[in-house]
């Protein structure tokens, strides 16, 4: 190590010419470096374009971007994020998911009601032992309590968020909701039945 004329200290390889830069890393004064090596630390990543640096002739330290000789070996980087970006608001996504329960709500009830219908009809004029009979009821007897059940937490848990939808979808919601309660119960009453009777 030599002395410039400056009376900064020279690193091996650095020209008394060159600019001696200081920059700062975990809060300590680092340097002298050449304007070369400093460049090199900016576009290697190893120094960020938000480290203050210093040269003699600035009349304070400022960020590396802020510097003209070093503003293409770094831009500065953008802001923290005080939190992350939601998609949608909160509020909306969950009107957006009561809107689409409640008509799959009132589907499913319209679905299991046709098929209930239908199993009925056919036990009625059909042998007691036919098949599809057996697989209509089989199909309500699997679907409707699992259906009743979600309708049955899901309209006290969503009450507030299924009263702001239109009143199209609350109606189908309601009746969907409800009529999935009703005919589990049916479903219910109607099992009981024919265990007693059999």
């Amino acid at each position: 190590m030599t002395n410039a004329p400056d009376g900064n200290i020279l690193l091996p390889g650095q020209a008394a010419s060159e600019t001696a830069w200081y920059y700062t890393f975990n809060g300590q004064r680092m340097g002298p470096i050449a304007q070369g090596q400093l460049a090199g630390m900016l576009a290697g990543g190893q120094v960020g374009p938000d480290t203050p640096v210093w040269r003699q002739g600035m009349p304070q330290w400022l960020p590396a971007w802020q510097v003209e000789e070093l503003k293409q070996f770094g831009s500065p980087a953008p802001p923290p994020m005080t939190s992350p970006i939601p998609a949608s608001p909160p509020q909306d996504r969950k009107v957006k998911n009561a809107k689409q329960n409640c008509i799959a709500m009132f589907v499913i009830f319209v679905a299991l009601a046709v098929l209930m219908v239908w199993a009925l009809a056919v036990r009625l004029g059909a042998p007691s032992g036919s098949a599809p009979a057996a697989v209509g009821m089989g199909c309500i007897g699997w679907a409707a309590p699992f259906a009743a059940v979600f309708a049955a937490i899901y309209l006290p848990l969503r009450w507030r968020v299924i009263m702001q939808l239109s009143p199209a979808v609350r109606t189908l919601g309601l009746i969907g909701g409800f009529g999935l309660i009703a005919v589990m119960l049916l479903g219910l009453v109607g099992w009981l039945v024919l265990a007693a009777g059999g």
